[in-house]
């Protein structure tokens, strides 16, 4: 049926038909050229709906990437104190600690040195530590706990101390302001003493020992913090406390200054040796 054939008989019907009947119309009597030169226009549009699509796409993706946090945790630390009257010394402590923790399974691996290079060997410090734990939260409050710590003293009573040790722990609390938490469970110590002990030169001892520790934080505002660990390891030969605390105030981005000290207690030590012992220290922490 052809077009002029259907605008007689369609001249009752309303006007919207008679709208398209005319456009259809209009819109075959353009010239071939003028079509032809039409279709490239409409062809750029739908290509710049789609770059502007694609650019949508892509935001929303480094923004899910972005949201996305690391798993892993590292801080780094240097602090050094030089001093010099009757006689000089040069101080310097370090460390390093990565964490990883994702799902239910966490691990960390630290190590710290403290070195104090005197005239006098008695005033001289040469020890570092290095622990490595790994924990599985059970539930949201319980959680599975196997530590491992070795340590080397040079003037100390023990010049080694490998202590191994599991247990289970609770969380206290575990907010964005106050983070508890507490493991006890039982552990097998090796020590060594110094081979200038003048009572028991380079004795081993091997034991069964009990351990326990509370660790705990409190974030005061957006740049301060402070921080504290208790940790005992009970043995029939000695038993070892060790109280750690800290003072950090962050400076810029991920620089802050940290102030921090260490206790160190034990029961049983050489006849020229100090039950305590204590290491206090200022560094710069750098957090990545």
């Amino acid at each position: 049926m052809s077009t002029h054939a259907i605008s007689q008989t369609t001249r009752p019907l309303p006007l919207p038909l008679t709208n398209t009947v005319s456009y259809t119309r209009s819109r075959a009597k353009l010239p071939l050229f003028l079509i032809a030169f039409s279709m490239p226009v409409f062809g750029e549009e739908v290509e710049e709906v789609v770059l502007e699509d694609d650019v949508v796409l892509s935001e929303r993706s480094e923004v899910q990437e972005e949201a996305e946090e690391s798993p892993f945790t590292t801080l780094t630390k240097l602090g050094f104190i030089y001093s010099q009257n009757t006689s000089s010394s040069l101080s310097i402590n370090s460390g390093i600690s990565v964490g990883y923790k994702k799902e239910n399974w966490g691990q960390r691996v630290q190590f710290d040195t403290y070195y104090t290079d005197a005239e006098n060997d008695e005033d001289g410090t040469n020890r570092y530590t290095t622990n490595y734990g790994i924990s599985y939260d059970l539930n949201e409050v319980t959680y599975l706990v196997a530590t491992t710590r070795f340590e080397h003293d040079h003037f100390g009573t023990y010049r080694k101390q490998f202590i191994t040790a599991t247990g289970l722990g609770r969380h206290f609390y575990d907010t964005e302001r106050i983070k508890l938490q507490g493991s006890a469970g039982p552990g097998y110590r090796i020590s060594q003493r110094q081979s200038s002990d003048e009572e028991l030169p380079n004795k081993e001892n091997y034991e069964l020992i009990v351990n326990a520790s509370v660790d705990g934080s409190l974030t005061l505002t957006e740049t301060f913090s402070m921080g504290a660990t208790a940790n005992m390891a009970y043995g029939e030969e000695n038993t070892n406390y060790n109280l750690k605390g800290y003072l950090k105030n962050i400076l810029m981005g991920n620089l802050a200054l940290t102030f921090d000290t260490e206790y160190i207690y034990n029961t049983t030590v050489a006849s020229d040796q100090s039950n305590a012992e204590i290491y206090s220290s200022m560094n710069l922490n750098y957090d990545f």
